[in-house]
C-alpha cells in the first residue's frame, strides 16, 4: 500500500486528520509482524499488569500514603477519593500497556489506564493494511469492544464524548468513537467539562441529557475545571455512568513500578514474579541523592509523574550534563511528582530498511485484549514524533 493512499484512506474513513509530524508522515504502510507466540505472551502480561494496576487502586484508596506516594494529591485526590463512592456507577475501563522487546523478554514502560489514545492509528492502520495482506492476522478489534462496553447496562445509551476540545488528538479520538457509536444507532455527543451540567436529575452535555460519559479527558487535568463538579454530583447520585473511573489514574502514576517494587510483601508471588521479569527498576526521586542520578545520568531516565505521549521523560544518555542537571533542579523542586528509572534497552527492529526502537501497546477492554498500538522511532525515545504502524499477527 502506498504511503498516500493510507494517508487518504486515514483520513476519510478514520477520522486522522493530522498524519503529519515535523513534515514527514507520522505513519508508515509497513506493519509491524509479530510471531503469534509474541502476541499471545504480551496478551497474558497485559492482563496480568492491568490486574495488578486494580489491585493497586484498591490499595491506594485505603492507603493514603500510597496515594500520596504515587503523587495522588490536592485536586487530583479529590477527584481519586470519589472512587469508592462512585465505583458502582462505572464501566469496565479501557487499558493500555506499553512494551518494548529487550535481550531478557518483553519488559513494559508504562501502564496508560486512565484514559489511552492511539484508537485512530490503531483501528485505522489494523484495518488499512491488514486487508492488503490477508495471509497474516489483525489481532485489533478496539472500536467494537469501547462501543460494547459503552453500551453494556442500557441498549441504547446516549454518550457524552468528554474530551479536551482545544486538541486536535483528543478530538480525532472523540469523533471516531461517536461514529462507531452511530453505526451502532447509539446517539454520541461531545463537548468539554464546561459544557456539563447537572440539574438534580440528568447530567448534560451541551445541553444534551447523557447516560454514560467516555471520559477522554485525564483526571489530573479534569481534577483543576469547575466542569468536574456536575459529573461527580451526576455519578453520586447513579444517574451516570463513566468510563474510566477515576480510581484508574491510581496505575497510570509513574511511580507505580516503584510502590510495587518497594512493597513486595503486598504483592502475590506470582505478582512479585512478573514485577522481577518485565518491570524496569524505578523509585521515587531523591533530592538527596542528585549526585548519584548525575553520576549514572547514562543508565536512568527522569519521568514526570502525570507525563503522557513521552512528555517529561528524559533518557539520560540522550540528554547533554546541562540538560540532565536541568531536569534534576525541575524535579528537586517538586520531588514528589518525579520517577527515577533504570534505562533497559530495547532491541533493535527491522522496520523499512532500518533499525527502529518499537513500542507494542496492548489494548485491554474490561480485561480483555482488543488490540494494539505501535509505534517506531530511529531514537530510543518514543515520543510525539514516533512512527505509528500497524500491528498484525503470523497465522
Amino acid at each position: 500500500m502506498r504511503t498516500d493512499a493510507l494517508l487518504d484512506a486515514l483520513g476519510s474513513r478514520w477520522s486522522k486528520w493530522d498524519p503529519f509530524v515535523d513534515g514527514r508522515p507520522s505513519v508508515s504502510p509497513e506493519p509491524l509482524v509479530l510471531p503469534r507466540a509474541d502476541w499471545e505472551e504480551l496478551g497474558r502480561l497485559a492482563r496480568s499488569l492491568a490486574a495488578l494496576g486494580e489491585k493497586t487502586g484498591r490499595w491506594a484508596r485505603e492507603d493514603p500514603a500510597a496515594a500520596g506516594f504515587l503523587g495522588i494529591t490536592g485536586a487530583v485526590a479529590e477527584a481519586f477519593r470519589a472512587g469508592p463512592a462512585l465505583r458502582r456507577w462505572t464501566l469496565p475501563g479501557i487499558t493500555r500497556a506499553d512494551f518494548f522487546r529487550t535481550a531478557s523478554g518483553w519488559v513494559v514502560s508504562e501502564l496508560n489506564t486512565d484514559c489511552p489514545g492511539g484508537h485512530n492509528e490503531a483501528e485505522g492502520l489494523s484495518r488499512e493494511v491488514g486487508d492488503a495482506r490477508p495471509a497474516l492476522a489483525n489481532p485489533t478489534r478496539l472500536l467494537d469492544a469501547v462501543v460494547s462496553n459503552l453500551a453494556a447496562y442500557h441498549a441504547r445509551p446516549t454518550v457524552g464524548l468528554l474530551l479536551a476540545t482545544v486538541y486536535a488528538e483528543d478530538l480525532q479520538v472523540a469523533a471516531l468513537v461517536e461514529e462507531a457509536l452511530q453505526r451502532r444507532g447509539i446517539h454520541g455527543v461531545r463537548g468539554d467539562p464546561d459544557n456539563l451540567e447537572w440539574d438534580g436529575r440528568r447530567l448534560a452535555l451541551l445541553g444534551e441529557p447523557v447516560d454514560v460519559v467516555y471520559r477522554f479527558y485525564p483526571t489530573d487535568w479534569l481534577a483543576e475545571v469547575p466542569g468536574r463538579a456536575p459529573l461527580l454530583k451526576a455519578l453520586a447520585a447513579g444517574a451516570v455512568r463513566v468510563v474510566n473511573d477515576f480510581s484508574e489514574v491510581a496505575a497510570q502514576s509513574k511511580r507505580v513500578f516503584a510502590l510495587w517494587q518497594g512493597n513486595p510483601d503486598r504483592l502475590s508471588a506470582a505478582e512479585r514474579a512478573l514485577v522481577a521479569a518485565h518491570v524496569p527498576a524505578t523509585e521515587a526521586f531523591d533530592p538527596a541523592r542528585a549526585d548519584r542520578y548525575r553520576q549514572d545520568r547514562e543508565g536512568l531516565v527522569l519521568k514526570r509523574v502525570w507525563g503522557r505521549m513521552g512528555e517529561d521523560v528524559l533518557l539520560g544518555d540522550l540528554a547533554t550534563e546541562p540538560e540532565w542537571d536541568a531536569w534534576l533542579s525541575e524535579a528537586a523542586r517538586e520531588p514528589g511528582l518525579w520517577a527515577v528509572q533504570e534505562r533497559f534497552r530495547a532491541l533493535p527492529t527491522r522496520h523499512e530498511g532500518r533499525d527502529v526502537t518499537a513500542c507494542v501497546g496492548v489494548y485491554l477492554v474490561g480485561g480483555e485484549v482488543a488490540g494494539a498500538y505501535t509505534r517506531v522511532s530511529e531514537s530510543p525515545h518514543i515520543g510525539y514524533d514516533a512512527v505509528s504502524v500497524a500491528t498484525l499477527v503470523e497465522p
